[in-house]
């Protein structure tokens, strides 16, 4: 505690930005263009005295900020060529550090789906939807679908929403473990319209460090 530490950034157009602490190499980002440093406004450490607007982004020709920590330690969640994506959860919450341990692990090491339909296709668990994604191989089958999400204390099921893209216009039923959930405030579902076909989405509340069994049936009316 209360002892100084040196933090340098060096930009080298069209190849890398590296990060040195202590005069020590800590991290490097591949880069294409050049850096233009901010016309207008006082500049102070991460930030322009200007508001942001959605459309300005680092290294841009316009006023931009840059947060160290997170070109440090934030794992990219997407990549192309000339973009890079990181996402991380915001929110309040009146919980401690410690309760809310089960939530990042729900979503930082989310449990696997393994689906038992082959109508179905998918399962990945998408951290930008916190969600599960599966697709309807044939949008007008009527078949159920049916997978086993195996949770755990390292990796538990807290809340989870799965999405079943190409679902259709019906309702969906739900049992958990053999046993049926009704709608309500632990069970909710929507319909996604699209252009391309109608998408299911369905929310649980539910908290499981176990093998959880779960059967989205085909409900009755629209």
């Amino acid at each position: 505690m209360r002892a100084w530490t040196h933090v340098a950034a060096v930009f080298e157009p069209d190849r890398k930005i590296s990060v040195f602490i202590d005069g020590k190499q800590a991290a490097t980002l591949p880069i294409e263009g050049n850096f233009v440093p901010a016309r207008r406004g006082s500049l102070t450490i991460g930030r322009t005295n200007r508001p942001q607007t959605w459309n300005e982004f680092q290294l841009t020709t316009k006023e931009a900020h840059f947060h160290l920590t997170t070109f440090v330690q934030w794992k990219d969640h997407e990549k192309t060529r000339s973009t890079r994506t990181r996402i991380m959860l915001q929110g309040m919450t009146d919980k401690t550090a410690g309760e809310l341990v089960p939530l990042a692990k729900s979503w930082l090491q989310a449990p696997k789906m393994k689906l038992r339909s082959q109508a179905y296709r998918g399962g990945r668990y998408d951290q930008s939807e916190r969600a599960y994604l599966v697709e309807a191989t044939d949008p007008g089958q009527s078949h159920s679908c049916s997978f086993v999400v195996d949770a755990s204390k390292e990796s538990p099921l807290l809340n989870p929403a799965f999405i079943i893209r190409n679902w259709g216009n019906r309702p969906a039923t739900l049992s958990i473990n053999g046993r049926h959930w009704k709608r309500g405030e632990d069970l909710r579902q929507g319909i996604r319209r699209g252009i391309d076909g109608d998408d299911l989405i369905v929310w649980i509340r539910l908290e499981e460090q176990s093998p959880v069994e779960i059967l989205v049936g085909r409900g009755e009316g629209k």
